[in-house]
């Protein structure tokens, strides 16, 4: 039996909850297997449907519950699994200081001035241990991720064999927005306990550290989190177990072909409404080009994207492309302006739409009656009716476009309005800054990400610190180019493999600025400049490519690796 331990266990709230999620099924062909969650009511209520439990859990759960330890067992909706949460709260207000000091004396975890967001996980992972502990035989494994559940690695080391997978430490994460994480990393140019504490994430990263060393078997996503482990944790990395994609849950390519049809035309109704008040625009000649993430401006490298796109601006002479930039932030509501134009459009297109239904009612009665057709068939009064339209339309001649949907100013807008990114007529490139999450609900765009990206034609991800990247692996197996850098997990891991057009990984550690930056618009103005059919031919093979690279079939052998070393190391 596989237990797999993680706070974002039918509890979704990042990244984790992906990998752990899509990957269970193939654990499950290869081992009886079991989830062991935080219980969050919220979340429970729609990732969880409550199961009886068996006889030998029941027994296990009324021993626990007199420890104020309350277990819940269940289906995980998707994927499909059992799954055990627990909630702990009740534990955690009675024992958290004992189980700190134990931590301190046994382990050096100081973790004296640490807030709920430790405590709470840490007790959690604790409990979660405990209820292990009086479950598991002898062939079992448990396999926790990231330091929130790693306290159940350290109450059951000697009990049963271990895995503990980082998918980023504690100290790269907090220091990241500040430092080059890889080419400190790569001098070995830092002190990581130094740093925990100039961050505040001190009690964090001794419990990662102490989690590392005491596990059987240590995983990470990448070869580059391999290296950032072996520095700030002390410990290499046993077995490298990249992140991968359910393709059984993605459109094949035929499919995608016919969504791809469809899902354009959509992003071209909301572009036409966006640009045609102030200037003609065709979207359909225009390639889409996207970057996407948190709103973390130099981590992610959206500095290096509005560069690539200026240069390219510069550049171009005939094409003409779009560029969103799907980026959450705080906004001040839908810009007004971008509403009349989306409203306006959506009126004209319906009163379009009525006036050429009388027009061809009298088309077809006109042909009953007679064998030739008025000249003047079309009435005054519908002509009228498309001058109005085209006036409306065209109600912001003379103006620029806005060039974020929302109101909102901030240092993206800025550095987009200092590089020239303004929308003129003139402006080869055309940018959306969205700040807001997408979904079919959103009174402007009205798609999903995944509708988005299979739209799109070009995704863009320079983010400088990153340990695996499910954006760009998303981008592509939805056909989209991508151009990602080097220091992301997923860019190092296409490194190792042949890289084939379409797939563009740009060197960032160790390579000056504007040499990036020159080399992403190079990679942008190669693809915007192909002819369509040729481009999404390239599209369709870089999905095809990445699905024999990256589906759980193909990774699941890592963890397979991991899983057998924990037995044949357990107990020595």
């Amino acid at each position: 039996m596989i237990y797999e331990v993680s706070f974002e266990c039918g509890n979704k709230v990042g990244g984790i909850h992906t990998v752990i999620s899509t990957k269970a099924p193939f654990v499950k062909k290869y081992f009886p297997y079991t989830a062991i969650g935080f219980y969050n009511e919220k979340q429970a209520k729609k990732e969880f449907v409550k199961k009886t439990p068996p006889a030998h859990l029941k027994n296990v759960f009324l021993e626990l519950e007199k420890e104020d330890i309350i277990c819940k067992y269940g289906k995980w909706v998707d994927p499909d699994v059992d799954i055990i949460l627990i909630d702990s709260n009740n534990w955690k207000a009675k024992n958290i200081n004992n189980l700190k000091k134990m931590h301190w004396e046994k382990y050096s975890i100081d973790s004296l001035g640490a807030g709920d967001d430790y405590d709470t996980p840490v007790a959690w992972a604790h409990c979660a241990g405990k209820l292990l502990e009086k479950i598991i035989v002898s062939t079992d494994i448990v396999h926790a991720h990231e330091w929130l559940s790693g306290a159940a690695v350290l109450y059951l080391k000697g009990k049963v064999p271990t895995v503990f997978t980082t998918h980023a430490t504690v100290v790269g994460r907090a220091a990241s927005s500040s430092i080059d994480i890889a080419n400190a990393v790569k001098s070995r140019n830092l002190d990581a306990d130094k740093m925990a504490k100039d961050y505040g994430v001190n009690a964090k990263h001794n419990m990662e550290k102490a989690i590392a060393k005491t596990a059987d078997v240590f995983t990470t996503v990448s070869q580059i989190t391999a290296d950032e482990a072996e520095v700030i944790l002390g410990r290499r990395p046993d077995v490298v177990t990249p992140n991968a994609l359910n393709f059984e849950n993605v459109p094949d390519l035929p499919s995608i072909r016919v969504e791809y049809e469809k899902y354009r035309e959509e992003l071209n109704e909301f572009i036409r409404a966006y640009f045609t008040p102030y200037y003609p625009l065709n979207p359909s000649l225009a390639p889409i080009i996207f970057t996407a993430g948190r709103h973390e401006f130099k981590n992610k490298g959206y500095d290096i994207f509005i560069d690539s796109l200026a240069e390219l601006n510069k550049r171009l002479k005939n094409n003409t492309v779009v560029a969103f930039l799907f980026i959450p932030s705080k906004h001040n509501g839908p810009n007004a302006e971008v509403l009349d134009n989306i409203v306006t459009y959506q009126r004209v297109k319906e009163m379009m739409d009525t006036s050429w239904e009388k027009v061809k009612e009298k088309i077809i009665s006109e042909l009953s009656l007679s064998d030739a057709i008025d000249n003047e068939i079309v009435p005054d009064k519908v002509i009228a009716e498309l001058r109005a339209a085209a006036d409306q339309l065209h109600s912001k001649r003379g103006k620029n476009p806005p060039i974020s949907a929302y109101n909102i100013n901030n240092e993206i807008t800025s550095m987009l309005e200092q590089k020239g990114l303004l929308n003129r007529p003139t402006d080869h490139v055309k940018v959306v800054y969205y700040p807001v999450y997408l979904g079919e609900a959103d009174k402007m765009l009205g798609m999903t990400y995944k509708q988005v990206i299979t739209a799109g034609d070009i995704g863009v991800f320079m983010s400088r610190y990153e340990p695996w990247g499910y954006t760009p692996l998303e981008a592509v197996s939805y056909a989209s180019c991508s151009i990602l850098s080097d220091s992301s997990g997923f860019g190092s891991f296409l490194k190792q493999h042949k890289l084939i057009d379409g797939l563009y990984v740009v060197n960032t550690v160790g390579v000056d600025y504007h040499t990036v930056v020159k080399n992403v618009t190079d990679y942008l103005e190669k693809l915007v400049n192909m002819p369509d059919e040729e481009r999404f031919k390239i599209e369709l093979n870089v999905r095809e490519y990445v699905e024999e690279l990256c589906s759980w079939d193909v990774q699941i052998k890592e963890y397979l690796k991991a899983y057998e070393l924990a037995k044949s190391r357990f107990g020595k």
